[in-house]
């Protein structure tokens, strides 16, 4: 909702707009952090309590309201940005350490109030694919922002930055699997091309771009411009018509 106002702002509701994403934001880290021996803290969020699924979520709602704030020029909004860069980033090492401890990601993706009952009617074939599902989403986000928060503090004082590094999958037809069974069909013919954005270099000459999906086209097009992908022979937005 904030990012479809934010999108769709006017000059005459442009300065209430901010006021709402910084109040949403301060609103979101108070509610997700307490000190240790707060009185709040038996009734309020506490992270060890969090499951990963609520991890990713509150993560990639700081992560929409860091990236407004860090690019979009307005000075108070940039202040504040600036000052949960480190939440998210703790935010975001929680969510990967709390996925790691778990034994079966998948039944978070359940919607169900019982959790233990509504994995029980599932087949191993969708538990084994919906903990993919949200693995590879904290992938995701664990790079979408560590590039917004790299480039940005690189560009503040000319230091390069990383967040650290994450592998995610390459190749098509995996993330865009409409079933459990189609996925799995995909992992036994083709290997995922599970890659690290500092080897991205790599899939130029050992994959084709119809053999990549979205996401990897998306990474390699911001690591190495616009002119690089089209030699490659990709068609981008960029491109002469």
């Amino acid at each position: 909702m904030v990012l479809s106002c934010y999108l769709h702002r006017k000059p005459s509701n442009e300065q209430a707009i901010f006021q709402i994403i910084q109040d949403r934001a301060r609103q979101l880290v108070e509610q997700n952090t307490f000190p240790a021996h707060s009185p709040s803290r038996s009734t309020s969020t506490d992270s060890a309590s969090l499951d990963p699924l609520i991890h990713l979520a509150r993560a990639q709602a700081l992560l929409v309201y860091q990236l407004i704030g860090l690019y979009d020029g307005n000075i108070r909004l940039r202040y504040i940005a600036e000052s949960h860069i480190p939440v998210l980033n703790s935010w975001m090492r929680k969510a990967v350490d709390c996925a790691s401890q778990s034994n079966s990601l998948g039944s978070y993706l359940v919607s169900s109030s019982c959790v233990e009952a509504a994995t029980k009617g599932l087949s191993w074939e969708r538990l084994v694919w919906y903990s993919w599902i949200l693995a590879e989403s904290l992938r995701r986000t664990w790079l979408v922002v560590s590039a917004i928060q790299a480039v940005y503090l690189t560009s503040q004082d000319g230091v390069p930055y990383c967040l650290g590094g994450m592998m995610f999958t390459s190749r098509e037809g995996f993330w865009e699997a409409p079933s459990a069974l189609v996925w799995q069909k995909r992992c036994s013919e083709v290997y995922g091309g599970l890659v690290r954005l500092t080897e991205t270099d790599k899939l130029f000459a050992m994959v084709a771009p119809k053999d990549l999906n979205d996401f990897a086209k998306l990474a390699l097009g911001v690591t190495f411009g616009t002119e690089q992908m089209e030699r490659w022979g990709v068609v981008t937005s960029d491109s002469p018509s």
